[in-house]
């Protein structure tokens, strides 16, 4: 199997996760509605409230249809065939590297683009979020460093790889042993 074709189901799965997020998250706001109703009265906190669901199902869209063309840019042209009867180390390494780089990188970036939506909003005036004193940095760059980090992950996913399997760390040889835990004797 490629390792295009892996990406590719690794991104359909976190497409539907998005996309679970999405439903549950409008079935939270229909079954709350008449809640929302009496506590803010204002279409404009009920914009903001479907936004987060809309903005789920959005990415949950853009990445299942985009899945093919993302992969082909993630692995690019070498797109080894991954036997999965001759599993190596470094086909195991990388595969957990572009999971999680993508994990973080598509579990967040809704997120970032909801709290830079507060920023604008916040800047222009619009009171979005009444209880909230305005716009926290903490979220802003939580998000955004959980995004930028899965990015690399994911682009540096091969390189991680092969590093990990040659020395087990990715700073160098460990003391005392080889990289799959042996040690040598002279």
């Amino acid at each position: 199997m490629k390792l295009s074709n892996i990406t590719i189901v690794a991104l359909r799965l976190f497409a539907i996760y998005r996309a679970g997020n999405a439903v549950i998250g409008i079935l939270a706001l229909l079954g709350n509605l008449h809640y929302i109703g009496e506590s803010f009265g204002t279409l404009g906190f009920l914009g903001y409230l479907i936004l987060a669901p809309v903005m789920d199902g959005l990415f949950a869209w853009l990445a299942w249809r985009f899945a093919e063309p993302i992969s082909r840019r993630v692995v690019g042209s070498t797109d080894p065939n991954v036997e999965f009867q001759h599993i190596t180390a470094e086909n195991l390494y990388t595969a957990a590297a572009l999971c999680m780089g993508l994990y973080f990188s598509l579990s967040r970036f809704p997120d970032l683009l909801l709290w830079i939506y507060y920023i604008v909003a916040d800047k222009t005036g619009h009171p979005i979020i009444p209880q909230q004193g305005g716009v926290k940095l903490y979220q802003i760059s939580f998000n955004a460093l959980l995004v930028v980090a899965g990015v690399a992950l994911v682009f540096m996913a091969s390189t991680i790889g092969k590093r990990l399997a040659e020395t087990g760390s990715l700073w160098g040889k460990p003391k005392g042993g080889s990289a799959d835990g042996s040690s040598e004797r002279r």
